[in-house]
């Protein structure tokens, strides 16, 4: 599971939060908050199941949406 994020993370950053996310909700996976990056990893299902992960940086984020349920 974590194979996924070890690509794209520095070994040496700082994890500032670590978020799993809720089944129920949206897939399966986890949000990690990093000094210089957010990284959002999704669990795939499958035969063969693996995960894929996707870099966000700060600077490419203009607007945040919070929704409540």
């Amino acid at each position: 599971m974590f194979e996924a994020l070890i690509k794209f993370m520095n070994v040496k950053e700082k994890i500032h939060y670590f978020e799993a996310a809720e089944p129920k909700l949206t897939k399966t996976g986890f949000m990690v908050v990093g000094k210089h990056n957010l990284y959002l990893v999704m669990m795939k299902g499958g035969l063969f199941g693996c995960t894929e992960a996707e870099v966000v940086e700060y600077k490419d984020i203009k607007e945040v949406d919070f929704d409540f349920i």
